[in-house]
């Protein structure tokens, strides 16, 4: 069955192949003949159809063949070349991105009048910069007129934005934090519930170390679209001590004793200020006790040790004079007016 096969096709198949440029008919046609005969027998052993079906489906799939074979001959060396160069291009843009973004941070960091913040967002606008050049360069490879892309980007940046409008907030937020830098890297901050020391900003987060360890990654969207604290803005800052007192009747001898602690601990010049002057102040609690205020100013970098130091003189002080101070719940109110001090 196979050999008169291939007897009956091998007059049409040279016709066929001669139309080919630069090909040899009667070895093409030898070639095709196997084809058909290797697909007609694997088929038919895989489907049990009779030797004619068999036969027809032999010479579709060689028909197939011969006709694809010259297009993968003349074109697939070209693409798979545009492949590789694309390849070639987009490996390269990653490495010069790099490059361009540490260039630019060495060279701006050199200018005076431009701080770290300002110096580090624009450092990655230029890789991202890079970046789009080479997606371009890429896409050239293959043929594609990048003035047709902006175009098309041009006609769907509409629908591009209305789904990216979150990220593209997100951008157009950090270009406004690097204009008015609210802060600047190694500030601490307090922003969405999170409080720590900003370590990086790029265009689209900013990245906050916090006093436990904890990293966060704070879009940009959020740190302009909401109130923000910055802790290190000001040299100096007020530390409070309440503390609550059970009897009334303890209050003067209380606030005397708040003073000669507060006195000598400006007196010492290890960071309680002078100026502005302590106060200490009192107010009626709901239950009929009082509560003790006392505020100094002090250097901001020693904030906290300063106020554990005030909070501790205190209370070995009043406890000397065996002053009783109020229940634990009246502590704990006092606690958290002190933390946000």
């Amino acid at each position: 069955m196979t050999a008169a096969g291939r007897g009956s096709r091998s007059p049409a198949v040279p016709g066929r192949s001669a139309g080919l440029r630069g090909r040899n008919p009667p070895a093409m046609a030898i070639g095709s003949a196997r084809a058909s005969a290797w697909i007609s027998e694997r088929v038919s052993s895989g489907t049990g159809e009779g030797p004619a079906v068999m036969e027809e489906a032999g010479r579709i799939g060689a028909d197939l063949w011969e006709r694809a074979r010259p297009l993968l001959l003349e074109e697939g060396g070209s693409v798979l070349l545009a492949l590789v160069g694309a390849i070639a291009i987009l490996v390269l843009g990653l490495v010069l991105s790099g490059w361009a973004a540490r260039g630019a941070q060495r060279l701006l960091s050199r200018v005076k009048v431009i701080d770290p913040t300002l110096a580090r967002f624009l450092a990655s606008l230029a890789r991202y910069a890079v970046l789009a050049v080479a997606v371009l360069a890429a896409l050239e490879r293959f043929g594609i007129e990048t003035t047709s892309l902006a175009a098309l980007i041009g006609a769907a940046g509409l629908s591009i934005g209305l789904a990216l409008q979150g990220t593209l907030a997100h951008v157009a937020a950090g270009v406004m934090l690097a204009i008015f830098r609210p802060f600047r890297i190694g500030d601490s901050i307090t922003v969405g519930g999170n409080t720590g020391t900003v370590t990086d900003i790029n265009i689209f987060f900013t990245v906050l170390e916090t006093a436990d360890g904890l990293r966060v990654f704070q879009p940009n969207g959020q740190i302009w679209g909401q109130p923000l604290v910055n802790n290190t803005a000001l040299a100096r800052r007020r530390a409070e001590i309440v503390l609550p007192l059970e009897d009334p009747a303890d209050l003067a001898r209380a606030k005397a004793l708040a003073e000669e602690v507060v006195a000598a601990m400006v007196a010492a010049g290890d960071g309680v200020l002078a100026e502005p002057a302590p106060q200490i102040l009192s107010e009626p609690a709901p239950d009929g006790s009082i509560l003790l205020s006392v505020c100094v100013w002090v250097e901001r970098p020693r904030l906290l040790d300063l106020r554990t130091r005030l909070a501790e003189e205190l209370l070995a002080r009043i406890a000397a004079a065996g002053i009783p101070l109020g229940p634990p719940n009246r502590m704990a109110a006092a606690k958290g007016r002190t933390s946000r001090g």
